[in-house]
């Protein structure tokens, strides 16, 4: 399964001739659904530069009815090669190295204590967790089984969270509908009584 793209320059189309095998490792193809009311996640198996082509990998099941790819919009993101703006990076996993675009107020700070110009310090993020806090009981539902009651949780700022489109083994389909979801999040409650979050920020 996959797509084609456009690749006339002349026509704003879509230029992967400077990507690589290597630089398309652990790239994601994020394409809508036709009627534009959901999308999908592939991970990127090739990329055909003279076909215009993309080929994808494991992915599709973010939700559940399917469709067609055609016109519908779509972006690639975690191409090595594609880095191109100020804050985007990439991240070469077999050799451990980070490729970072620093903004040029980073770069040309003049303030810095060493003098040494390849010296930039900057806060780097890594999200490992997909969940902060779980919230669940031990019940089936009803409030006469629960077990957790009356938890709360106030004054905390709920943030970098690892992305889930692409677990799929906590992707389900409640319904005979035409979604799916995962359920999980940054604050997980199930089976619970009076759970309450104020004064957080997400």
């Amino acid at each position: 399964i996959g797509m084609r793209y456009n690749v006339s320059a002349t026509s704003g189309g879509f230029n992967t001739s400077g990507w690589t095998v290597e630089g398309i490792k652990g790239s994601v193809a994020h394409v809508y659904h036709s009627s534009l009311w959901g999308n999908w996640q592939y991970f990127v198996r090739s990329v055909d530069t003279e076909k215009g082509e993309i080929m994808f990998g494991e992915g599709g099941w973010q939700e559940g009815r399917g469709g067609e790819i055609n016109s519908q919009p779509f972006f690639v993101e975690g191409v090595r090669e594609a880095l191109d703006e100020v804050g985007e990076w990439w991240l070469d996993r077999e050799r451990q190295v980070l490729y970072f675009y620093p903004p040029m107020d980073v770069v040309n700070d003049d303030s810095s204590e060493s003098n040494d110009r390849s010296e930039i310090v900057v806060d780097l993020i890594a999200p490992r967790l997909t969940s902060l806090f779980s919230i669940v009981g031990r019940g089936l539902g009803t409030t006469t089984n629960a077990s957790v009651e009356n938890v709360t949780l106030a004054g905390l700022t709920i943030a970098y969270t690892a992305t889930t489109f692409l677990d799929s083994e906590r992707y389900e389909v409640p319904s005979p509908g035409d979604w799916s979801i995962r359920r999980q999040g940054a604050i997980f409650v199930e089976n619970a009584i009076g759970p309450t979050i104020r004064l957080c920020r997400f």
